[in-house]
């Protein structure tokens, strides 16, 4: 009986291939936990805002608005040094 002779082909290695499902599904799993605590987190805040009048409430509102703003601000040169670096 002949013998095939199978062509060889590079194959990547264990850790390269599986580190980046490994890290998917990590982040999966954290995106699942945090989607899980939001209807806690909606019923909580709302529980500590019952006693805030509606012109707490506006302020309050304005206030995390402010606050957003400033994060995204703060984080956005941070990511786009991080793209340019990987360019």
């Amino acid at each position: 009986m002949a013998s095939r002779s199978t062509p060889r082909t590079s194959v990547p290695s264990i850790a390269t291939t599986a580190a980046p499902s490994r890290a998917s599904s990590t982040n999966w799993r954290r995106a699942a936990s945090v989607e899980r605590l939001i209807p806690l987190v909606v019923e909580k805040l709302n529980l500590a805002l019952a006693d805030f009048s509606s012109v707490e409430v506006q302020e309050f509102h304005r206030l995390l608005i402010k606050f957003n703003t400033a994060l995204q601000s703060s984080t956005e040169p941070r990511a786009a040094a991080a793209v340019g670096a990987d360019s």
